[in-house]
């Protein structure tokens, strides 16, 4: 296959109350892509590893010589689908390897529910109000890697990649409280702040020569200007611990937290 965009290494988010979309691209060892036959797939809430909430079937898709599985998932069921994280969809599917042997295969693919998914979107004028020529770095790479790479598409998977980077850092610190992400009740100013910073350092990172070259400079740089903007996202994050929409506690920082109002 030529170079696509897969952006299945992540946690999808689903608006609780709505539908949204989760893909899978089958990958076998030693193999990577493949075409594959989809054979079955439930829905399971966190931690449920036996009682099924249904049965899924994907629409299948070819592109170029391999397959991809696109999901739809209904949450408009709000009394299933609680505000909460990695819900599971276990499928199992088939391909053909090079001896021409069926081979089955088990995966799972992660999602959350959320009152409003956070994945922050980025584009090419969001790079560029903080880094006049990235546009001219992003058209360099985007040919490199295929011709139907434009600096915009580019722009958009670097921000992809950036959301997960803050995103791990987010969650990190809210396991230390007991909390999780999707209760969280964020600024998204801050957060696509932080966002555009991370996809600014996956950039200069991509391409980043020796210890002491210009990426390898605006790399570290950009780094320390991520941890800063993650930083200041803490003030700005609320709880709501009942899902009520209602703050219950304000995250005073990523490190600690002040009690607002308390629920037994």
């Amino acid at each position: 296959m030529v170079y696509a965009v897969e952006l299945d290494d992540r946690i999808f988010e689903i608006r609780r109350g709505g539908s949204g979309l989760v893909y899978f691209w089958p990958k076998a060892e030693a193999t990577g892509n493949t075409a594959a036959t989809f054979v079955s797939a439930s829905i399971y809430k966190p931690g449920d590893s036996t009682t099924a909430i249904t049965a899924i079937t994907p629409t299948t898709r070819t592109i170029d010589d391999v397959t991809r599985f696109d999901f739809t998932i209904d949450a408009s069921a709000s009394a299933t689908y609680q505000l909460d994280e990695n819900y599971r969809i276990d499928l199992t599917w088939t391909y053909l390897d090079a001896d021409a042997i069926t081979r089955t295969q088990f995966d799972s693919v992660r999602f959350d529910v959320c009152r409003e998914p956070m994945n922050p979107r980025v584009s090419l004028n969001d790079l560029i109000d903080e880094v006049h020529d990235i546009g001219a770095r992003l058209t360099t790479m985007g040919r490199a890697v295929a011709t139907t790479q434009t600096p915009e598409i580019r722009a958009s998977v670097f921000g992809a990649k950036g959301w997960q980077d803050v995103r791990a850092r987010l969650k990190s610190q809210l396991q230390g409280q007991g909390k999780i992400l999707p209760r969280c009740l964020i600024d998204r100013a801050a957060l696509h702040r932080a966002t555009v910073a991370a996809a600014i350092r996956l950039v200069f990172m991509s391409n980043a020569g020796g210890s002491d070259s210009e990426s390898a400079e605006l790399r570290d740089f950009w780094a320390e200007e991520t941890s800063a903007r993650v930083r200041e996202i803490g003030p700005a994050a609320d709880y709501d611990s009942n899902q009520d929409g209602v703050p219950d506690m304000t995250l005073a920082g990523f490190g600690s937290v002040r009690v607002r109002r308390g629920w037994m």
